[in-house]
């Protein structure tokens, strides 16, 4: 599932996805880029950024190197990144124009370990202030519009996930991945976790190898989420991706930001993908249902889907073009989608 841009004649608009302005600054770069984020170890979506998500306009700083820390009191937590960025939000009417702010970190502090932590924050918007002391303390937690909604700190994500890969034979690997997120919070932690989980096998074709196989890699994966809150409990509590302040939820465009399959919703995703020199191609299938209080799918309805994607080089410029097709409630939907990018 992937998400697509149109102008009210519903021809496709021109957009500056994929691209960025960067300068070198403390140990980063300091960047203007319109560019989709997947914050997550899942191959099938991420709970908080999902890289299907339509891409946003943003400022921020990233760290563009793993190196560890310099302080010999931190330089257990291993290699590390980071992203901090602010951009706006599109097709919002209650409240108009507010603002995502991202923040992720990620550590390995053993081999093949990966710890990420992640938090977003809608903020903003008409009527509420924007100043630089309301930005600070909505990221301290604090509460910036309570002379408008009697406490609210912004509608904000937080949650953390895990990575742990290894080696099998002369060139396999495999991993075991989860992500927890949680929509709401209680006493400055987060709550009412959305649930991600999944494994992974890889490995390369010998030499030997026919056509296009030959020495490419290859990788399977099999991944379940959850974005019922506590649903899997067993005391689901509708409403996720959704806010009483931010009318239109969570989202950018009118598509939510975290999991493509939307909020209160379980999905099975098995998957494959292909990489030979500097193209790829990836195979996706999934099954699942829509639980009470589901946005974009019929609730009680099951959903089945498949995605397939291709990306390979035309003389110096990268072709690509996707295909999702999703059945659920008696009905088919498909959207398509092609791309060109080169860089210099």
């Amino acid at each position: 599932m992937a998400s697509d841009t149109r102008s009210r004649t519903g021809l496709p608009e021109f957009t500056l996805e994929g691209s960025e302005l960067s300068r070198s600054l403390g140990g980063g770069r300091v960047y203007l880029s319109q560019e989709r984020r997947h914050w997550g170890p899942g191959w099938g979506g991420s709970l908080v950024l999902d890289g299907g998500a339509p891409a946003i306009a943003a400022f921020g700083w990233r760290k563009n190197d793993e190196r560890p820390f310099e302080w010999s009191w931190l330089s257990w937590l291993g290699p590390w990144g980071a992203d901090f960025f602010i951009g706006g939000l599109a097709s919002h009417r209650e409240p108009e124009r507010p603002w995502l702010v991202g923040l992720r970190i990620t550590l390995e502090p053993l081999e093949g370990l990966q710890i990420g932590l992640s938090r977003t924050l809608q903020w903003g918007g008409r009527r509420f202030d924007e100043s630089p002391r309301s930005l600070l303390r909505s990221l301290f937690g604090k509460d910036p519009n309570s002379d408008i909604d009697g406490g609210e700190q912004g509608n904000q994500l937080a949650g953390a996930d895990l990575r742990y890969g290894w080696r099998w034979g002369a060139s396999g690997t495999a991993a075991l991945y989860g992500q927890a997120i949680g929509e709401d919070e209680a006493g400055e932690m987060p709550y009412k976790f959305l649930l991600l989980a999944g494994g992974e096998a890889g490995g390369r074709f010998s030499s030997e190898a026919p056509g296009i196989l030959n020495g490419a890699s290859w990788r399977l994966f099999v991944e379940w989420a959850d974005t019922g809150m506590r649903h899997a409990y067993g005391t689901h509590q509708a409403g996720a991706y959704q806010h009483h302040v931010y009318r239109q939820g969570y989202t950018h465009h009118r598509q939510v930001l975290g999991h493509q399959i939307g909020g209160d919703a379980e999905l099975v995703s098995l998957g494959g993908l292909l990489d030979w020199g500097r193209s790829n191609a990836m195979v996706v299938l999934h099954t699942g249902k829509a639980l009470e209080g589901a946005q974009r799918l019929v609730p009680g309805a099951r959903v089945h889907a498949a995605s397939l994607a291709l990306q390979r080089p035309v003389g110096e410029v990268q072709v690509g073009a996707s295909l999702n097709v999703v059945w659920h409630n008696g009905q088919r939907d498909h959207l398509g989608q092609a791309w060109v990018g080169w860089g210099w």
